[in-house]
């Protein structure tokens, strides 16, 4: 079976979708802790990439306080656009 990494297990989406990976008992769903999977990281995702060796990624990562966006437009561009590249 195939690794799928998921990021942002910690948010809403992501704890939604380890639940019901853990509920369904499915293999190769790896949420990596979020010290080893911070998306504004590109060393340590190639660190992760190499050892998971991913054939998916399912990026749940977001900056997601739409009041606060406009206030914090520097971490939402950097979580929301940054990162996501960084994972591309």
């Amino acid at each position: 079976m195939s690794n799928i990494v998921v990021f942002g297990a910690s948010g809403q989406l992501g704890q939604c979708l380890a639940h019901v990976a853990h509920e369904r008992n499915t293999q190769g769903l790896i949420f990596p802790p979020e010290d080893q999977a911070n998306i504004l990281n590109p060393a340590g995702l190639r660190a992760l990439f190499e050892q998971h060796r991913p054939a998916y990624v399912i990026n749940c990562a977001a900056y997601t306080a739409v009041d606060k966006a406009e206030d914090e437009v520097d971490i939402a561009r950097k979580v929301n656009r940054d990162g996501a590249e960084n994972l591309a």
